[in-house]
């Protein structure tokens, strides 16, 4: 199919949504959002940055915001010479996001009209493979091979749709509690150099907190179904040291490369004209950056998120790192169960059992 996961803990208006994505490119409208993903309870806690097409189609905050892959909660890893232009006549700057390779018509290339103009060039569109999916009850994990979503034939070649080579391997894990309430997010990345600097990207339309474990998200409360506001708690358990950063707020709430593309303040309009006449958006305008203390080739990622409702107490689970020869693990000792989640970094693969039940 399309590689879209959509999983709920329930039907009524309290109850926790997820959305992951882990497929191809099909058409030219497809954003850059491979193995993005998107968390809902009471309110939008983890969401999809930026305001389709801003003002218009091609304005620099569709073209260097929200259809790029900085606008997403994903993975980036930037090369900083990573800077050749939209070609054209007038050849355009566009913001080295550190994302994923720029496929479709805004791009310069248009979409496929027929199956046999895809399968003609697959290096082009083909960006996910998924490795496997496990169901064990209620619970969900996907795991994918993401890399070719950052790296195909041309890359490195001087292409502009293609970009620098930055990845060489791209494992993205995605598993769902509905039972616990848990979300279980595993990355393995290998750079082409040490020194490209890789980010684990979180949009939010509130400004994140960092705590002693990780970070907290909060969604307000709104006078509608289903927006009783939400609280989102974040463990971070691999990288072991990580530099956190939160960017955003006021003038920096579409932030990349130096830059706020919020097309020179007509965005804010055009979501004031939008609520003054009922439509609802989300934007977002705060981002939390997780990214290793040290530069190497390989790193880990492994993040559980806890959402609850806005007013309830902390989630109880008690979240406990396991090593293993394959990879990172985690225990989650919820109300209801208790869960391990094993990743094997080689093969890209993760694996869940439930370890006891009350």
């Amino acid at each position: 199919g399309i590689g879209v996961l959509i999983a709920r803990g329930g039907w009524g208006p309290d109850d926790s949504v997820v959305w992951f994505k882990a497929g191809n490119n099909y058409w030219s409208h497809t954003q850059l959002d491979v193995g993005h993903f998107d968390i809902y309870k009471g309110g939008a806690l983890a969401i999809d940055s930026g305001l389709n097409y801003g003002v218009d189609y091609g304005h620099d905050h569709h073209m260097n915001y929200s259809y790029q892959s900085i606008a997403h909660n994903v993975i980036t890893v930037t090369d900083p010479r990573d800077t050749v232009p939209q070609p054209g006549q007038r050849p355009r700057p566009v913001a080295n996001d550190g994302g994923q390779r720029r496929i479709g018509s805004g791009w310069g290339k248009s979409a496929p009209m027929s199956l046999t103009e895809w399968q003609a060039d697959r290096d082009t569109y083909v960006t996910a493979r998924v490795l496997g999916r496990q169901q064990l009850g209620d619970i969900e994990l996907i795991s994918a091979d993401l890399s070719s979503a950052f790296t195909n034939s041309k890359s490195g070649s001087g292409d502009f749709s293609a970009r620098t080579r930055r990845v060489e391997r791209w494992y993205r894990s995605f598993g769902y509690d509905p039972v616990d309430e848990v979300v279980v997010v595993f990355d393995h990345v290998r750079a082409s150099r040490a020194a490209f600097r890789k980010r684990w990207l979180l949009h939010t339309s509130e400004q994140p907190t960092l705590t002693r474990e990780g970070f907290a998200v909060r969604a307000a409360a709104e006078n509608k179904p289903g927006r009783a506001g939400g609280q989102l708690r974040g463990v971070v358990l691999w990288p072991t040291a990580p530099a956190f950063d939160t960017v955003g707020g006021p003038g920096r709430e579409f932030w990349v490369d130096g830059k706020n593309y919020d097309d020179e303040g007509r965005i804010a309009a055009l979501l004031a004209d939008k609520r003054k006449n009922g439509h609802h958006s989300e934007p977002g305008a705060w981002r939390l950056e997780l990214s290793p203390a040290a530069a190497r080739a390989d790193d880990d990622f492994l993040v559980v998120m806890l959402p609850r409702r806005a007013g309830q107490p902390a989630p109880p689970h008690q979240v406990r790192r396991l090593d293993t020869a394959a990879g990172p693990a985690v225990e989650i000792a919820g109300p209801r169960h208790t869960t391990r989640w094993y990743f094997d970094r080689q093969s890209g693969r993760g694996r869940v059992e439930i370890v006891s039940s009350r």
